[in-house]
């Protein structure tokens, strides 16, 4: 049943796996090659929460319960044995019921179905309830990958803030070393020294911050995964410079065949079907045939064992309207359930173009924001050289060294954004993260 639901079109659906973690920079240099990976944590997440085992457990006992309501429609084969001691007056027992003091039932008794509706549409309604639970379980699993792989790209973006902030850092302490080595009693010379010390403080809060962000993100993804030290995060591939995201009526196509939510809708109508089935064949007749050999007698054993066998029909024939309105409830529930469906449609369809219009301004953003980053990268590098050619002030040493911190910060930012824009469409054409596709 699984594997229907998650057979898709692999094109667009590959690229965009592969592009998931595919905004590498120089800020992710320190990640290790070979490191965990999104679809391994998500692997590991799917295996240690037990909300997912629950659900899944849950769906297997629904499917046990379509084999005890098929089983109902077996051939059933029991023991019935009693002794019975009734008290006497003048050799007549005390109970008009009793046939005498001392009554002995020893039988095997074969009970069989005939004609039974109410259990054959008892079967529908347990089979749509375990495809139900089925698809509510994979709908968890997804809930739990999306929550993974937001943890896991916020940890990758802390790590390369963590890169960012290192490099300003570490100019600052080596220019600051310089003019403290070089210090001279003018003014000019002071200030710089006071705006190098200041720029250098600067760089290492926002380290700092940037260090304990990332611990909390390390200690929620190891929670996540039940992992007790967490390893390097994978390097991602870098970004294609003529990437573009593909059409949204293909993302439509792929999400309104296997997006769980939709297919649970779906479920949840077929299952309403097979209850209003169930409660209108409650009015119709059922046949049963019992047979049973043994003894049925008085006093003893002594007596030769015997036989008896019939059919008994029964059918209701007034109750009240207990059964029509059931049959009137069953059938509003599935006009609710084919209702839901509809606005399910609805609701997955706004979500799809809602996140393919982020994904695509964060696009055209993170493009820009990266031009951006070059250019304040190559002014920063000419005003370092300026500077300490003492052709520029320290002033403008540390405006070119903020404005790269601030367009680093801008490209990290908008690749984040990107990345979790499409892992949610990903997740909303009903695709978890593989290896073969990140």
């Amino acid at each position: 049943m699984n594997s229907n639901v998650m057979r898709v079109r692999p094109g667009w659906l590959t690229v965009l796996g592969w592009l998931l973690l595919g905004f590498s920079t120089a800020s992710y240099a320190e990640t290790a090659a070979g490191g965990l990976t999104l679809a391994r944590a998500v692997a590991l997440a799917l295996v240690h929460q037990p909300g997912v085992a629950a659900q899944q457990d849950a769906a297997d006992a629904a499917s046990r319960l379509v084999d005890a309501r098929k089983a109902a429609f077996s051939p059933h084969l029991g023991l019935q044995a009693s002794e019975t001691f009734n008290s006497m007056e003048n050799g007549t027992p005390d109970f008009t019921s009793a046939n005498g003091r001392q009554e002995i039932t020893g039988q095997v008794v074969l009970e069989q179905k005939l004609y039974d509706p109410p259990g054959a549409a008892a079967i529908g309604a347990a089979r749509a309830e375990a495809e139900f639970a089925h698809y509510r379980a994979l709908q968890n699993r997804f809930a739990v990958a999306g929550m993974v792989a937001r943890t896991y790209y916020k940890l990758q973006a802390q790590q390369a803030a963590i890169a960012i902030w290192r490099l300003p850092a570490a100019e600052s302490q080596a220019d600051l070393d310089a003019a403290q080595r070089g210090l001279r009693p003018d003014v000019r010379t002071r200030l710089d020294l006071l705006r190098l010390q200041t720029a250098l403080r600067q760089a290492q809060q926002g380290l700092s911050q940037a260090k304990l962000a990332r611990a909390t993100s390390v200690r929620l993804l190891m929670l996540m995964t039940g992992l007790s030290t967490l390893p390097a995060l994978a390097t991602p591939p870098p970004i294609s410079a003529d990437f573009t995201l593909p059409s949204l009526p293909e993302i439509q196509a792929a999400a309104l065949q296997t997006q769980p939510a939709l297919v649970i809708a779906r479920s949840r109508q077929r299952r309403a079907a097979a209850l209003l089935t169930a409660a209108r064949a409650a009015r119709l007749p059922r046949a049963q045939l019992q047979a049973a050999y043994g003894w049925d007698t008085l006093g003893s054993f002594s007596a030769r064992p015997g036989w008896s066998a019939g059919v008994s029909v029964s059918m209701p024939l007034f109750d009240g309207g207990e059964l029509h309105d059931r049959a009137a409830a069953a059938r509003l529930r599935l006009s609710a359930a084919r209702q839901h469906a509809l606005q399910t449609r609805l609701d997955l369809r706004a979500s799809l173009t809602t996140v393919w219009g982020d994904a695509r301004a964060a696009l055209n953003a993170y493009r820009a924001a990266r031009d951006l980053a070059r250019r304040k990268q190559r002014i920063w590098q000419i005003s370092k050289e300026g500077y300490r050619a003492r052709q520029l002030s320290s002033l403008d040493l540390l405006l070119a060294q903020r404005d790269w911190i601030r367009g680093r910060q801008a490209e990290l930012a908008d690749a984040t954004r990107l990345r979790l824009a499409l892992m949610q469409l990903r997740l909303l054409a009903g695709q978890l993260p593989t290896d073969n596709n990140q």
